[in-house]
């Protein structure tokens, strides 16, 4: 039994990698500023991608930077080259971790916020940190936004839109 089972394991390790494919990088680039800068998610769109995540940078490539961290969105063509950046928050701490687009060709924005200032439109639960939706257009510009949670520190890291939209 032992030897037929280390038969097969032998097998399978043998045959595994000759299933990998060879990795390819179509583009590589780096994006941000002398501080720390971190991106969560890629998301497709036409013509290149949208890059989401925080930044604490206030130069660099870091276009403004309105608090101590601020969510962060990058829109590069296809090659990776950056078209442009757009910061989103207030004086506290404010970010995303997931972009998700939507069936109409915008975009939700999905993170965190400590500020009641600044792109926060209404924050019923000042002075914590909530979760916050950002609906955008292609162009990064807020359609809407929607802070959610309540007294106490709420996180979330992702989504999906709903059927009605």
């Amino acid at each position: 039994m032992k030897k037929t089972l280390l038969s097969l394991i032998y097998f399978l390790i043998s045959v595994i990698p000759t299933f990998s494919q060879p990795l390819h990088i179509d583009w590589q680039n780096c994006f941000g500023g002398s501080d720390k800068d971190l991106a969560y998610d890629i998301v497709e769109i036409q013509n290149g991608y949208f890059i989401v995540g925080y930044t604490w940078s206030t130069d660099g490539d870091i276009s403004v930077n309105k608090g101590l961290l601020d969510g962060w969105l990058i829109k590069t063509d296809n090659n990776g080259n950056k078209v442009w950046e757009k910061t989103y928050g207030g004086s506290n701490g404010d970010g995303f971790f997931r972009i998700i687009p939507d069936n109409t060709g915008n975009y939700f924005l999905v993170g965190g916020s400590g500020s009641s200032d600044g792109d926060i439109s209404q924050d019923p639960y000042p002075n914590s940190e909530d979760y916050w939706i950002v609906k955008i257009d292609i162009d990064g510009n807020i359609i809407w936004d929607k802070i959610v949670g309540g007294t106490y520190g709420d996180k979330i890291f992702t989504g999906c839109p709903t059927f009605d939209g």
